[in-house]
């Protein structure tokens, strides 16, 4: 059943001299999980179980026969997933919203330069600016290259001198834990033939 599900009463069988259930306490993750095992004494014998638990009844019609048969069944929970899917939603929203959230909206520096030096990426950022403490990259809506340009910090005002530096990606943003002052955005080719695509982005001196 359902990890977290329970039996609320002892499993009901129609024919209780011919089938066996047992109820088997597991774990799945790190959560209860319980087994119904179900075993006919004989073949060509039918009969009804019903399960009630604290999440739902479930009412099984049971036939042994000689040939194939089930070794093991498994349902599926549709509201159960549609729940799982909006808390994680709601999770990467308030993570999102957490993770971006600006230290002086006062400090916000928008005077940043865009400009391509290789290719012409369609992923080319809308934006650029910082907090001071923060720089954050805006890519436009809806473009989500595989893979995603990698974001090296530009060393000593030459491309050459570009290094990796750690960032994250929350939706249409990267987010690097510091401000710089030239980055460089690069997507390597996939047809050998072709030059990478690079954005080099410069914060402007006041």
């Amino acid at each position: 059943m359902q990890p977290g599900e329970k039996l609320a009463t002892r499993p009901t069988v129609g024919d209780a001299s011919l089938w066996i259930i047992h109820v088997i306490d597991a774990v799945h993750g790190d959560e209860p999980q319980q087994h119904v095992q179900v075993t006919p004494l004989r073949v060509d014998t039918t009969t009804n179980l019903t399960l009630t638990t604290n999440r739902r009844n479930y009412h099984l019609e049971l036939l042994a026969g000689s040939g194939a048969y089930m070794a093991a069944v498994q349902w599926r929970y549709p509201e159960h997933d549609a729940e799982r899917r909006r808390q994680e939603l709601e999770r990467l929203t308030r993570e999102r919203q957490s993770s971006t959230r600006v230290a002086d909206a006062k400090a916000l520096r928008f005077d940043y330069s865009i400009r391509n030096t290789s290719g012409k990426p369609s992923w080319r950022p809308t934006m650029v600016f910082d907090d001071g403490s923060q720089t954050f990259i805006r890519f436009p809506g809806g473009v989500r290259p595989d893979p995603l340009p990698m974001l090296f910090v530009v060393r000593s005002g030459s491309t050459q001198n570009a290094e990796y530096v750690n960032y994250r990606v929350r939706g249409d943003l990267y987010v690097v834990d510091r401000v710089v002052d030239a980055v460089e955005l690069r997507l390597p080719s996939k047809d050998a033939d072709e030059a990478q695509q690079v954005v080099l982005i410069q914060r402007s001196a006041h």
